[in-house]
Protein backbone atom coordinates (compact mmCIF):
# COMPACT_ATOMS: atom_id res chain seq x y z
CA UNK A 1 0.00 0.00 0.00
CA UNK A 2 2.94 2.35 0.58
CA UNK A 3 3.91 2.11 -3.09
CA UNK A 4 0.36 2.84 -4.22
CA UNK A 5 0.25 5.92 -1.98
CA UNK A 6 3.48 7.18 -3.51
CA UNK A 7 1.96 7.12 -6.98
CA UNK A 8 -1.06 9.08 -5.79
CA UNK A 9 1.12 11.68 -4.08
CA UNK A 10 3.24 12.04 -7.22
CA UNK A 11 0.30 13.20 -9.30
CA UNK A 12 -1.29 15.30 -6.57
CA UNK A 13 1.92 17.33 -6.47
CA UNK A 14 1.86 18.08 -10.22
CA UNK A 15 0.93 21.74 -9.81
CA UNK A 16 3.78 22.33 -7.38
CA UNK A 17 6.36 20.94 -9.81
CA UNK A 18 4.87 22.88 -12.70
CA UNK A 19 5.39 26.27 -11.07
CA UNK A 20 9.17 26.60 -11.40
CA UNK A 21 11.75 26.35 -14.19
CA UNK A 22 14.30 23.54 -14.06
CA UNK A 23 17.67 25.25 -13.46
CA UNK A 24 20.72 23.08 -14.08
CA UNK A 25 24.07 23.27 -12.31
CA UNK A 26 27.38 21.72 -13.36
CA UNK A 27 29.97 19.80 -11.37
CA UNK A 28 32.55 20.37 -14.12
CA UNK A 29 31.81 17.11 -15.92
CA UNK A 30 28.07 16.51 -15.56
CA UNK A 31 25.00 18.72 -15.48
CA UNK A 32 22.59 18.03 -12.66
CA UNK A 33 19.32 19.16 -11.07
CA UNK A 34 18.64 19.29 -7.35
CA UNK A 35 15.62 17.73 -5.65
CA UNK A 36 14.49 18.18 -2.05
CA UNK A 37 12.99 14.96 -0.67
CA UNK A 38 9.36 15.41 0.34
CA UNK A 39 7.01 13.38 2.55
CA UNK A 40 6.44 9.80 1.38
CA UNK A 41 9.04 10.10 -1.41
CA UNK A 42 11.65 7.40 -1.94
CA UNK A 43 14.35 6.49 -4.47
CA UNK A 44 11.88 5.04 -6.95
CA UNK A 45 9.23 7.78 -6.83
CA UNK A 46 11.91 10.45 -7.31
CA UNK A 47 13.42 8.42 -10.16
CA UNK A 48 10.07 8.40 -11.97
CA UNK A 49 9.82 12.21 -11.70
CA UNK A 50 13.14 12.70 -13.52
CA UNK A 51 13.09 9.54 -15.70
CA UNK A 52 16.25 8.11 -14.14
CA UNK A 53 16.99 4.83 -12.39
CA UNK A 54 17.76 4.98 -8.66
CA UNK A 55 20.74 2.77 -9.48
CA UNK A 56 22.14 5.73 -11.43
CA UNK A 57 21.50 8.73 -9.20
CA UNK A 58 21.98 7.05 -5.80
CA UNK A 59 25.71 6.33 -6.40
CA UNK A 60 26.09 9.84 -7.84
CA UNK A 61 25.04 11.10 -4.39
CA UNK A 62 27.11 8.47 -2.52
CA UNK A 63 23.86 6.91 -1.29
CA UNK A 64 22.88 3.27 -0.88
CA UNK A 65 19.39 2.10 -1.81
CA UNK A 66 19.18 0.17 1.45
CA UNK A 67 19.45 3.43 3.43
CA UNK A 68 16.24 5.54 3.38
CA UNK A 69 16.46 9.24 2.61
CA UNK A 70 15.22 11.92 5.00
CA UNK A 71 12.54 14.56 4.42
CA UNK A 72 14.28 17.78 3.42
CA UNK A 73 17.41 15.99 2.19
CA UNK A 74 18.74 17.47 -1.07
CA UNK A 75 19.86 15.03 -3.77
CA UNK A 76 21.44 15.74 -7.13
CA UNK A 77 19.80 14.32 -10.26
CA UNK A 78 22.42 13.92 -13.02
CA UNK A 79 21.59 14.53 -16.66
CA UNK A 80 22.36 11.28 -18.49
CA UNK A 81 21.57 9.73 -21.85
CA UNK A 82 18.28 8.37 -20.53
CA UNK A 83 16.76 11.72 -19.56
CA UNK A 84 18.73 14.51 -21.33
CA UNK A 85 18.22 15.43 -25.00
CA UNK A 86 18.70 18.48 -27.24
CA UNK A 87 15.68 17.82 -29.46
CA UNK A 88 12.17 18.18 -28.01
CA UNK A 89 10.50 15.61 -30.27
CA UNK A 90 9.58 12.02 -29.42
CA UNK A 91 6.71 9.56 -29.15
CA UNK A 92 3.29 10.14 -27.62
CA UNK A 93 4.29 8.78 -24.18
CA UNK A 94 7.14 11.26 -23.70
CA UNK A 95 7.29 14.92 -22.67
CA UNK A 96 10.23 17.31 -22.98
CA UNK A 97 10.78 19.89 -20.25
CA UNK A 98 13.20 22.77 -20.98
CA UNK A 99 16.36 22.91 -18.88
CA UNK A 100 17.95 26.27 -18.03
CA UNK A 101 21.46 27.31 -17.06
CA UNK A 102 22.30 30.70 -15.52
CA UNK A 103 25.44 32.21 -17.06
CA UNK A 104 28.22 32.77 -14.50
CA UNK A 105 31.13 35.21 -14.44
CA UNK A 106 33.70 34.77 -17.23
CA UNK A 107 31.42 32.40 -19.15
CA UNK A 108 30.51 32.67 -22.83
CA UNK A 109 28.53 30.39 -25.12
CA UNK A 110 31.50 28.09 -25.69
CA UNK A 111 32.23 27.74 -21.97
CA UNK A 112 28.57 27.06 -21.14
CA UNK A 113 28.40 24.46 -23.91
CA UNK A 114 31.46 22.66 -22.51
CA UNK A 115 29.61 22.04 -19.24
CA UNK A 116 27.05 19.91 -21.07
CA UNK A 117 28.94 18.62 -24.11
CA UNK A 118 27.08 20.78 -26.64
CA UNK A 119 28.28 23.33 -29.16
CA UNK A 120 27.88 27.11 -29.13
CA UNK A 121 25.82 26.76 -32.34
CA UNK A 122 23.39 24.43 -30.56
CA UNK A 123 22.99 26.98 -27.78
CA UNK A 124 22.27 29.70 -30.33
CA UNK A 125 19.64 27.54 -32.00
CA UNK A 126 17.98 26.57 -28.73
CA UNK A 127 17.76 30.19 -27.57
CA UNK A 128 17.26 32.07 -30.85
CA UNK A 129 20.57 33.91 -30.44
CA UNK A 130 22.20 35.43 -33.53
CA UNK A 131 25.34 36.93 -32.01
CA UNK A 132 28.05 35.45 -29.79
CA UNK A 133 27.61 37.54 -26.66
CA UNK A 134 25.84 36.58 -23.43
CA UNK A 135 25.68 38.36 -20.07
CA UNK A 136 26.15 37.22 -16.49
CA UNK A 137 22.77 36.10 -15.17
CA UNK A 138 21.31 35.24 -18.59
CA UNK A 139 19.14 32.13 -18.41
CA UNK A 140 19.93 29.86 -21.36
CA UNK A 141 18.10 26.74 -22.50
CA UNK A 142 20.68 23.94 -22.65
CA UNK A 143 18.35 21.09 -23.71
CA UNK A 144 15.38 19.14 -22.43
CA UNK A 145 14.59 16.73 -19.62
CA UNK A 146 12.82 13.75 -21.24
CA UNK A 147 10.16 12.30 -18.94
CA UNK A 148 7.20 9.92 -19.26
CA UNK A 149 3.83 11.69 -19.29
CA UNK A 150 2.14 9.00 -17.20
CA UNK A 151 4.84 9.06 -14.51
CA UNK A 152 6.19 12.58 -14.02
CA UNK A 153 4.35 15.73 -12.85
CA UNK A 154 7.11 17.70 -14.58
CA UNK A 155 5.42 16.85 -17.89
CA UNK A 156 3.13 19.83 -17.21
CA UNK A 157 6.10 22.08 -18.04
CA UNK A 158 6.69 20.52 -21.47
CA UNK A 159 4.59 23.13 -23.28
CA UNK A 160 7.07 25.81 -22.19
CA UNK A 161 9.89 24.23 -24.15
CA UNK A 162 8.46 23.88 -27.64
CA UNK A 163 8.23 27.55 -28.72
CA UNK A 164 11.93 28.17 -27.91
CA UNK A 165 13.28 26.45 -31.01
CA UNK A 166 10.38 27.66 -33.12
CA UNK A 167 11.05 31.30 -32.27
CA UNK A 168 14.52 31.05 -33.78
CA UNK A 169 13.04 29.66 -36.98
CA UNK A 170 10.31 32.27 -37.19
CA UNK A 171 12.73 35.19 -36.78
CA UNK A 172 14.89 33.96 -39.63
CA UNK A 173 12.10 33.03 -42.03
CA UNK A 174 9.07 35.32 -41.54
CA UNK A 175 7.96 38.55 -39.88
CA UNK A 176 6.60 38.37 -36.33
CA UNK A 177 3.03 38.60 -37.64
CA UNK A 178 3.41 35.08 -39.10
CA UNK A 179 4.81 33.43 -35.97
CA UNK A 180 1.62 31.47 -35.30
CA UNK A 181 1.75 29.93 -38.74
CA UNK A 182 5.33 28.75 -38.14
CA UNK A 183 4.35 27.25 -34.79
CA UNK A 184 1.64 25.20 -36.48
CA UNK A 185 3.82 23.94 -39.31
CA UNK A 186 7.10 23.12 -37.60
CA UNK A 187 5.93 20.45 -35.13
CA UNK A 188 4.48 18.46 -38.03
CA UNK A 189 7.88 18.36 -39.72
CA UNK A 190 9.52 17.19 -36.50
CA UNK A 191 6.86 14.74 -35.42
CA UNK A 192 6.23 12.85 -38.65
CA UNK A 193 9.51 10.95 -38.86
CA UNK A 194 9.62 10.26 -35.13
CA UNK A 195 6.07 9.36 -34.24
CA UNK A 196 4.04 8.38 -37.27
CA UNK A 197 6.46 6.24 -39.27
CA UNK A 198 7.18 3.69 -36.53
CA UNK A 199 3.44 3.22 -36.03
CA UNK A 200 2.96 2.26 -39.67
CA UNK A 201 5.80 -0.27 -39.48
CA UNK A 202 4.44 -1.80 -36.33
CA UNK A 203 1.01 -2.30 -37.89
CA UNK A 204 2.38 -3.87 -41.07
CA UNK A 205 4.68 -6.45 -39.49
CA UNK A 206 2.12 -8.62 -37.69
CA UNK A 207 -0.32 -8.46 -40.63
CA UNK A 208 2.24 -9.44 -43.23
CA UNK A 209 4.00 -12.23 -41.34
CA UNK A 210 1.26 -13.87 -39.29
CA UNK A 211 -0.19 -15.99 -42.16
CA UNK A 212 3.25 -17.53 -42.79
CA UNK A 213 3.74 -18.41 -39.13
CA UNK A 214 0.32 -20.07 -38.97
CA UNK A 215 1.27 -22.59 -41.64
CA UNK A 216 4.81 -23.36 -40.57
CA UNK A 217 4.92 -23.04 -36.77
CA UNK A 218 1.55 -23.89 -35.32
CA UNK A 219 2.67 -23.96 -31.65
CA UNK A 220 3.87 -20.34 -31.91
CA UNK A 221 0.86 -19.18 -33.89
CA UNK A 222 -1.85 -20.00 -31.39
CA UNK A 223 -1.14 -17.25 -28.85
CA UNK A 224 -0.38 -14.79 -31.65
CA UNK A 225 -3.64 -15.49 -33.48
CA UNK A 226 -5.85 -15.25 -30.42
CA UNK A 227 -4.33 -11.92 -29.51
CA UNK A 228 -4.97 -10.44 -32.96
CA UNK A 229 -8.59 -11.33 -33.53
CA UNK A 230 -11.32 -9.53 -31.55
CA UNK A 231 -10.94 -6.11 -29.86
CA UNK A 232 -7.13 -5.84 -29.86
CA UNK A 233 -7.36 -2.59 -27.90
CA UNK A 234 -8.56 -4.57 -24.89
CA UNK A 235 -5.28 -6.48 -24.90
CA UNK A 236 -3.31 -3.24 -25.10
CA UNK A 237 -2.14 -0.74 -27.68
CA UNK A 238 1.45 -1.96 -27.19
CA UNK A 239 0.66 -5.29 -28.92
CA UNK A 240 2.14 -4.27 -32.28
CA UNK A 241 5.27 -2.95 -30.59
CA UNK A 242 5.63 -6.33 -28.84
CA UNK A 243 5.62 -8.12 -32.20
CA UNK A 244 8.14 -5.64 -33.52
CA UNK A 245 10.49 -6.23 -30.57
CA UNK A 246 10.15 -10.03 -30.78
CA UNK A 247 10.37 -10.35 -34.59
CA UNK A 248 6.68 -11.26 -34.81
CA UNK A 249 6.85 -13.51 -31.76
CA UNK A 250 9.72 -15.71 -32.98
CA UNK A 251 12.46 -14.27 -30.76
CA UNK A 252 11.10 -14.51 -27.20
CA UNK A 253 11.89 -15.78 -23.76
CA UNK A 254 9.31 -16.67 -21.16
CA UNK A 255 8.84 -17.22 -17.45
CA UNK A 256 6.20 -18.10 -14.88
CA UNK A 257 6.34 -15.88 -11.84
CA UNK A 258 4.39 -14.22 -9.04
CA UNK A 259 2.74 -10.94 -9.98
CA UNK A 260 1.15 -8.05 -8.09
CA UNK A 261 -0.83 -4.91 -8.95
CA UNK A 262 -0.09 -1.17 -8.74
CA UNK A 263 -2.47 1.74 -9.27
CA UNK A 264 -2.25 3.74 -12.51
CA UNK A 265 -4.60 6.21 -14.17
CA UNK A 266 -3.76 4.83 -17.61
CA UNK A 267 -5.24 1.92 -19.53
CA UNK A 268 -8.88 2.11 -18.57
CA UNK A 269 -10.04 3.70 -21.81
CA UNK A 270 -6.95 3.82 -24.02
CA UNK A 271 -5.47 0.32 -23.60
CA UNK A 272 -2.10 1.67 -22.37
CA UNK A 273 -1.09 -0.97 -19.85
CA UNK A 274 2.15 -0.69 -17.85
CA UNK A 275 4.30 -3.02 -15.77
CA UNK A 276 7.21 -3.00 -13.34
CA UNK A 277 9.51 -6.01 -13.82
CA UNK A 278 12.88 -7.16 -12.53
CA UNK A 279 15.63 -8.12 -14.96
CA UNK A 280 14.09 -6.43 -18.01
CA UNK A 281 15.13 -3.16 -19.63
CA UNK A 282 12.84 -0.14 -19.35
CA UNK A 283 10.69 0.20 -22.49
CA UNK A 284 10.41 -3.55 -23.13
CA UNK A 285 6.91 -4.74 -24.05
CA UNK A 286 5.89 -7.87 -22.13
CA UNK A 287 3.06 -10.26 -22.83
CA UNK A 288 1.16 -11.16 -19.62
CA UNK A 289 -0.97 -14.33 -19.71
CA UNK A 290 -3.43 -15.60 -17.10
CA UNK A 291 -6.17 -18.23 -17.56
CA UNK A 292 -6.25 -17.87 -21.33
CA UNK A 293 -6.38 -14.05 -21.23
CA UNK A 294 -3.60 -11.76 -22.46
CA UNK A 295 -2.47 -8.15 -22.13
CA UNK A 296 0.58 -6.36 -23.52
CA UNK A 297 2.28 -3.93 -21.13
CA UNK A 298 5.28 -1.57 -21.31
CA UNK A 299 7.90 -1.95 -18.56
CA UNK A 300 8.55 1.35 -16.75
CA UNK A 301 11.09 0.23 -14.13
CA UNK A 302 12.08 -2.57 -11.77
CA UNK A 303 9.79 -3.71 -8.94
CA UNK A 304 10.44 -1.42 -5.93
CA UNK A 305 12.33 -3.19 -3.17
CA UNK A 306 9.81 -2.73 -0.37
CA UNK A 307 8.23 -5.16 2.08
CA UNK A 308 4.88 -5.30 0.26
CA UNK A 309 6.58 -6.58 -2.92
CA UNK A 310 8.47 -9.46 -1.32
CA UNK A 311 8.49 -12.45 -3.68
CA UNK A 312 7.08 -10.49 -6.62
CA UNK A 313 9.02 -10.17 -9.88
CA UNK A 314 6.28 -8.35 -11.80
CA UNK A 315 3.68 -5.68 -11.01
CA UNK A 316 0.99 -4.75 -13.55
CA UNK A 317 -1.31 -1.71 -13.60
CA UNK A 318 -4.75 -2.13 -12.09
CA UNK A 319 -6.33 -1.56 -15.52
CA UNK A 320 -4.33 -4.50 -16.91
CA UNK A 321 -5.40 -6.67 -13.96
CA UNK A 322 -9.04 -5.76 -14.60
CA UNK A 323 -8.70 -6.77 -18.26
CA UNK A 324 -7.27 -10.11 -17.12
CA UNK A 325 -10.23 -10.42 -14.71
CA UNK A 326 -7.89 -10.73 -11.73
CA UNK A 327 -9.15 -9.75 -8.29
CA UNK A 328 -6.26 -11.03 -6.14
CA UNK A 329 -3.33 -8.86 -5.07
CA UNK A 330 -0.83 -11.67 -5.80
CA UNK A 331 -1.18 -14.32 -8.51
CA UNK A 332 0.82 -16.47 -10.95
CA UNK A 333 1.31 -15.24 -14.52
CA UNK A 334 3.12 -16.32 -17.64
CA UNK A 335 5.34 -13.62 -19.09
CA UNK A 336 6.95 -13.42 -22.54
CA UNK A 337 9.35 -10.74 -23.86
CA UNK A 338 12.07 -10.25 -26.45
CA UNK A 339 15.44 -11.96 -25.98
Amino acid sequence: MKFLSLLVCLFIGANLYAQTDLVVKSDGNTGYLTHTVGPKENYYSIGRIYNISPRTYAPYNNLKLETPMSIGQVVRIPLVQQNYVLDNSGNATEAFVPLYYVVQEKEGLMKVGQHFGISADDLKKLNGIKGDGVNIGDKLVIGYLKVLKEQSPLAANAKVGKPIVKEASSKEQVASSKTQEVVKNEPKKEDKPVVKQPEVKQEEKPIAKTPEVKKEEKPVVKPTTSSQQPATNKEGVFMNEYFSQTNNGSNTQSSETMCGVFKSSSGWNNGKYYALMNGVERGTIVKIMVNGRTVYAKVLDAVPNVKENAGLNVLISNAAAAQLEINEQKFNVGVMWSK
